[in-house]
């Protein structure tokens, strides 16, 4: 195994002990790791999550998918990442009924998306 790969692992399981550790923790700002990261471990875990930051972390509208769960999230940055207009809904569309503000700042989402989503 190269060394980026136990560098991964070692990241998997530091992330995982984190997550237990921490599960009061309000605020989470996240580096490009968060989307393979995000697949594997569950963040609704985080029962007091408030904020996500995750903007410049080539998060796709696939990998949205994996906030739909934080339902306690009032702050979400999802500025400079790779969504597009379907994207974009995927936060609201999944139950953040709570969430109060959404970065979507130099985000691939055209006129159309951000009128879509106003409307939701």
């Amino acid at each position: 195994m190269a060394d980026t790969g136990l560098d991964l692992i070692t990241s998997i399981f530091f992330f995982s002990e984190v997550i237990m550790v921490y599960q009061s923790l309000r605020c989470l700002t996240l580096t490009i790791a968060i989307a393979l990261l995000m697949m594997i471990w569950n963040l609704s875990q985080l029962k007091n999550l408030k904020e996500l930051e995750v903007s410049s972390s080539k998060v796709t509208d696939h990998g949205v998918t994996f906030f739909k769960d934080i339902v306690t999230l009032l702050y979400l940055n999802l500025s400079r990442c790779n969504l597009t207009d379907n994207g974009c809904f995927v936060p609201l569309n999944a139950g953040l009924n709570n969430l109060e503000s959404l970065n979507l700042d130099s985000c691939r989402i055209r006129d159309n998306g951000l009128i879509n989503l106003a409307v939701k």
